[in-house]
């Protein structure tokens, strides 16, 4: 489990995005996450597409932007390293839906690359 939370500022990167100031509305939890089968092997998986079946519980709000929440908690763009193709990973959330049916299923799809 891990918190969910909305980001109200943005004056990190990615190793340092917790010490933005946060609204948390609830917790979360991976119940899974497989890479997109399409992700390309040849240039040695630099970039792809990862989905994460995510369960929400404990939201504090009934209409609390949990897609928002989605958003801001999964997105991890840059590094702080001092070099360039460090290797270091960056994920951004490119959709976030609900599962029909379930209250607290969501489906993430993370876009990620790395810093080659």
């Amino acid at each position: 489990m891990f918190n969910l939370g909305i980001r109200l500022t943005n004056k990190y990167v990615g190793p340092y995005r917790h010490k933005d100031e946060w609204r948390f509305i609830g917790q979360a939890e991976v119940i899974s996450r497989h890479e997109d089968p399409s992700n390309d092997k040849v240039d040695m998986c630099d970039s792809g597409t990862d989905w994460v079946l995510v369960k929400v519980s404990d939201v504090q709000a009934k209409n609390s932007p949990v897609r928002k929440a989605l958003y801001d908690t999964f997105t991890s763009i840059g590094c702080a390293c001092g070099h360039d193709c460090c290797g270091c990973k960056s994920e951004y959330v490119t959709g976030a839906t609900k599962l029909d049916g379930h209250s607290d299923l969501w489906l993430v799809e993370l876009q990620w690359y790395l810093n080659l």
